[in-house]
């Protein structure tokens, strides 16, 4: 069996990190006023961390900027980080009293080509959630999901309730400027993918007038329950195309 590349992500896998362009709308031959981007309030990488040992743990620390911890927003997310050849987010959001996280995979989405339901992908991953605390790190205040599945269904996983809102300042989370920091570390990545083949011409047999007649002898197998199956000889079996690490691939 050999992995072959049929070349790059399509369009709408690399677009995910893409920023959208401003909009000029002409009106009556004139040249009207850029539309005003959405404001979006994020939560900026701060600092990354890759211990290069073998279960490749890997340390994202984000800042918790003080519009979330104020109700000036109700939401934030991180830009788009590669882990394990995966896109991942960070979501944070503010839910009265709690403070809630979560990790999403994005590039999960898009793994088949053809969109079919008929196949499957997951991802296992150990993360580790946690906030710095300002004056020891014992003090952090973290929590653990252990082999934890991203799948088609299930793109986020998380916890609505992390931590209250008035413990940030009371147990000294919160920097002078309002500010904290959220660590996430992944590490033991292991993504399966359940593909669907398909028998077709085998490119070995194609001559200068087409394909050649080989392939048609079969021999017999015993099958299920014993009854016996004819198996050609020279089968030659295509996977559908997947995306993995930004290309496209099949097996054959």
């Amino acid at each position: 069996m050999m992995l072959k590349s049929t070349g790059n992500a399509s369009r709408e896998t690399r677009s995910m990190i893409e920023s959208k362009p401003v909009n000029y709308a002409r009106s009556n031959g004139q040249l009207d006023e850029p539309e005003q981007p959405i404001k979006i309030v994020t939560a900026p990488l701060h600092r990354f961390v890759r211990l290069c040992d073998q279960k490749d743990t890997q340390i994202f620390t984000f800042v918790i900027v003080p519009q979330l911890i104020r109700g000036l927003v109700d939401q934030i997310s991180s830009m788009p980080f590669v882990y394990g050849h995966h896109l991942w987010r960070l979501i944070v959001h503010r839910k009265e009293p709690h403070l809630g996280v979560f990790l999403e995979c994005l590039s999960i989405a898009n793994c088949f080509e053809d969109g079919s339901n008929s196949q499957d992908c997951n991802v296992v991953v150990d993360a580790t959630f946690s906030i710095q605390n300002r004056q020891h790190f014992s003090r952090n205040e973290q929590f653990e999901l252990n082999r934890v599945v991203f799948s088609l269904e299930e793109r986020q996983v998380g916890r609505n309730a992390f931590i209250e809102l008035a413990e940030l300042s009371s147990r000294k989370f919160l920097f002078d400027d309002g500010k904290c920091l959220l660590e996430v570390q992944l590490q033991q990545i292991k993504t399966t993918l359940n593909l669907n083949a398909y028998p077709c011409q085998d490119p070995a047999n194609k001559g200068p007038f087409g394909f050649k007649g080989a392939g048609t002898h079969t021999v017999h197998a015993a099958g299920i329950n014993g009854v016996p199956v004819q198996i050609p000889v020279h089968a030659y079996l295509e996977t559908s195309v997947f995306n993995y690490a930004g290309f496209m691939w099949k097996f054959a």
